[in-house]
């Protein structure tokens, strides 16, 4: 009697072991798990707020062409004053577009630094094959140089975070067109195919039914 209770006793304690255990290996899932779930939303906050950043340096990039021009226009019309101001007598000094530029360009690079050492780094294609996974197409362009698909110009570059892309390229890709030589040749085979025609069925029209025989016709 004093067996069997210990046995069952001891069977009891060896259930309450297992479930224990596996109490434990399922909380212990939970928490890695919790961990990982924590890490994705991180890295999904993360990605979202870095490519927001590249939006910032697309516009800085945009302003940054747009001054380039005036700069130039400016330095221009600058030379045009300044030897207007020369036969006058005068001398004056204009503010320089130039340095604001350099002030931009300064914040642009600084805002690139900052990505770089986030582990963002851009990638260009122009004159490559398009690629779906790295580049997005905004618009085509005829071209007779060169073979379908390859970028010919580059809107918007693309940017990678450790070798996974952030933002595909915005691209323009070429489209074949057919040239001059081939339609005419094309208008050539055609009209080739239509003579052929022509005298085909002109010879059809000159076949002849044979005359019978005299002994035919006598009868």
């Amino acid at each position: 009697m004093m067996n069997k209770k210990c046995k069952t006793l001891k069977e009891e304690a060896e259930e309450y072991k297992d479930k224990y255990l596996r109490s434990l290996a399922e909380l212990e899932n939970y928490k890695k798990q919790a961990v990982k779930e924590r890490a994705e939303i991180l890295q999904y906050t993360r990605e979202n707020m870095l490519v927001d950043f590249i939006r910032v340096v697309d516009d800085f990039e945009h302003a940054l062409s747009a001054l380039k021009l005036v700069n130039t226009l400016n330095s221009q019309d600058r030379e045009t004053k300044s030897e207007t101001n020369e036969k006058k007598g005068k001398s004056v000094e204009t503010p320089k577009i130039e340095d604001f530029y350099k002030g931009v360009e300064l914040i642009y690079n600084n805002f690139l630094a900052f990505l770089d050492s986030k582990g963002v780094k851009p990638f260009s294609g122009k004159g490559t094959k398009f690629d779906p996974r790295l580049h997005e197409v905004v618009g085509v362009e005829e071209t007779k140089d060169m073979e379908e698909g390859i970028i010919v110009k580059e809107l918007c570059r693309g940017y990678a975070l450790n070798d996974k892309v952030l933002r595909p390229a915005k691209v323009i890709v070429s489209k074949v067109c057919d040239s001059t030589e081939k339609v005419e040749e094309i208008k050539k085979n055609k009209s080739l195919l239509l003579q052929e025609d022509k005298k085909e069925a002109s010879a059809k029209a000159e076949v002849r039914i044979p005359n019978p025989p005299e002994a035919e016709r006598a009868s």
